[in-house]
């Protein structure tokens, strides 16, 4: 099976190799097209996916955030009401009645209901309050529509609340059988007991959340006191898998954050908010599923659209195919009147593009292979046309110099002091290099030839970089290849400079001991990692980062290992944000073994 796939594979390998070229075209086209379009609509698909899922998770980082504030202001208000309740008269009456006087029970009570309809912060989230002065009584406000409780259920609930609070700990916010409490243990201001107030909240205490949309629900969010008690939760289920995570992050660390997690077959974006005053927790999520159905509408319309514009350039594409394969048939046509030896015949290109200009120009060769069939004399007048026109094409050097020096004079006299020193520097550099391309030089030439290129390389870079010379004395007569700095000092200005830095600077320095010389260039820029400086001397085809242009080194080490063999090194140091050293070791010699080894005898 394996080796009659493989052999159908060869065959339509081979069909497609010998297929007629203006099918090959159309193919071609037609499979660049269907790519293309597909490529950019996937591409713009993804790209909407990203924006709309990190849109979201700002939406809902943004309606968090602004949902603590109000929590921790509605929190402070209720409490700070609920303190200013106590002090009014109606309820000052009830806690100090005694217990004769809390016998009128029915006609106290009214006290109750009356000092909480004055509070509209607490009456808008209460469904019912307790007040149990010291005497036992208990007092209730229920508010319209809500069942009340009979009295013994009243007064264990209240037993039950009264755990929650001390002298110490006056309030606290709890869950109990799905209720929502607020609990005050009434005090005096010297710390005596006086009774217990209780408030069942209404769940539109915690709806903070204004500006809900189709992925972004109030029913997506769940809100837990600092004790961990969830006070407001309308999935149980999705609660306690985040609420599993929450415990594992240990959320006291932090104020406000978010993360991604895949559960219940889908993928949710979860927000964690902490309340500033109260340590509440405010924990949102979403549903990417979800989210993405308003995406995948306009995915649908995308594809549509995509399939009309596929057509469209697939008919635009037969239309060109056509039309260059039209001048091809006519080019192929009249090479086989003139492989018969029908020269008077001539193409007619159905238009004047690069082909038909082609089919023009066999045209041409026609005519000229006709003229040579008759006139063989023509033959070495035309040599030495086309020997003339190859000397005008090359450069003279001596020409170039002059020129040179010309526009070097005109920007002199024009006071471009800048631009005539530039012009100096780069007719050294042009008369060392044809002078000495491919030899031998001393070290005090490739020097100066280094001088002259940085005098060029000021122009580009002005200040930004200054440059230093440390070459002993006894080593400026030893001979080096030529051109093996200048890689290496471009290198340090393309990948070495730091534009943070202002004290930019190339260092060169040489010496030599009994056999080698060591040249060294090196600059106080960027520097490299330990990756990068083992990538530096691969061969440039095999690097990774090819947006890291180090090919001088590359060329440097090349030469010297041609020249040298094993005999010589290059060893480069780097720090980041120190600096790079580049150092050669070359072996000494005189000028005649140098001569031999660079011509190879």
């Amino acid at each position: 099976m394996k080796e009659q796939i493989s052999f159908n594979i060869r065959l339509l390998c081979k069909k497609l190799r010998d297929m007629k070229l203006r099918a090959k075209i159309r193919i071609f086209l037609f499979t660049i097209t269907i790519f293309t379009v597909t490529g950019i609509g996937l591409y713009s698909y993804g790209i909407a996916k990203e924006e709309l899922i990190q849109n979201s998770k700002d939406a809902v980082l943004n309606l968090d955030k602004q949902g603590g504030r109000n929590l921790d202001d509605r929190i402070d208000t209720f409490r700070d009401t609920s303190y200013r309740l106590l002090q009014s008269v109606n309820i000052e009456k009830l806690l100090n009645y005694s217990k004769e006087e809390a016998a009128r029970y029915r006609i106290a009570n009214e006290g109750l209901p009356a000092a909480i309809s004055q509070q509209s912060s607490l009456s808008r989230y209460t469904k019912y309050a307790l007040l149990r002065p010291i005497s036992g009584m208990v007092y209730d406000y229920y508010r319209s529509g809500i069942p009340k409780m009979s009295e013994e259920e009243q007064r264990f609930l209240l037993n039950e609340l009264d755990v929650m609070v001390d002298k110490n700990h006056i309030v606290c916010w709890t869950v109990y059988k799905g209720e929502v409490y607020f609990v005050r243990q009434i005090v005096s201001v010297d710390f005596e007991e006086k009774g217990l107030l209780v408030f069942a909240l209404d769940s539109s205490f915690f709806e903070f959340i204004s500006d809900e949309n189709e992925y972004i629900k109030k029913d997506m969010t769940f809100v837990m006191n600092k004790n961990d008690e969830l006070l407001k939760c309308e999935d149980t289920k999705m609660a306690e898998l985040i609420f599993s995570d929450i415990e594992e992050r240990n959320a006291q660390d932090f104020y406000v954050y978010n993360y991604t997690r895949e559960m219940l077959d889908d993928v949710y974006t979860i927000t964690v908010i902490q309340t500033q005053n109260n340590g509440w927790r405010i924990v949102s999520y979403f549903s990417h599923a979800a989210l993405l159905k308003g995406l995948n509408r306009i995915y649908s319309a995308m594809v549509r659209t995509l399939m009309i514009v596929i057509l469209a350039v697939l008919g635009i594409t037969e239309f060109i195919s056509r039309t260059i394969t039209k001048n091809i048939g006519l080019i192929e046509d009249g090479m086989k009147q003139y492989e018969i030896g029908h020269f008077e015949h001539r193409v007619s290109p159905a238009s004047y593009d690069e082909i038909g200009l082609l089919g023009l120009q066999l045209n041409y060769m026609a005519v000229k292979i006709s003229e040579l069939i008759k006139l063989v004399q023509l033959k070495e007048e035309e040599k030495k046309i086309l020997e003339v026109e190859t000397l005008q094409a090359q450069i003279n050097p001596h020409f170039l110099y002059n020129t040179l020096g010309s526009l070097k004079w005109a920007a002199v006299r024009n006071r471009q002091e800048e631009i005539a020193k530039s012009l100096d520097a780069l007719v050294k550099l042009l008369r060392f290099t044809i002078k000495k391309a491919g030899g031998m030089v001393h070290v005090s030439e490739e020097v100066a030839y280094i001088e002259n290129y940085i005098e060029i390389e000021k122009m580009r870079f002005g200040d930004r970089f200054c440059i230093q010379y440390e070459i002993e004395e006894n080593m400026k007569e030893e001979q080096v290849p030529g051109f093996i700095l200048q890689p290496l000092v471009e290198n340090c200005l393309l990948h070495g400079l730091d534009p943070a830095k202002e004290d930019n600077t190339i260092m060169i320095r040489g010496y030599r001991d009994e056999a080698y010389l060591w040249i060294e260039v090196a600059d106080n820029g960027e520097g490299m990692t330990e990756n990068q400086i083992k990538e530096l001397l691969l061969p440039h085809k095999e690097k990774k980062k090819k947006g890291f242009n180090s090919i001088g080194v590359e060329i440097v080490d090349k030469r010297l290992h041609e020249l040298y063999g094993e005999n010589y090194c290059t060893e480069i140091r780097s720090r980041l944000g120190k600096g790079t050293s580049i150092m050669l070791r070359i072996p000494r010699g005189t000028s005649n073994e140098m001569e031999n080894i660079d011509s190879g005898r």
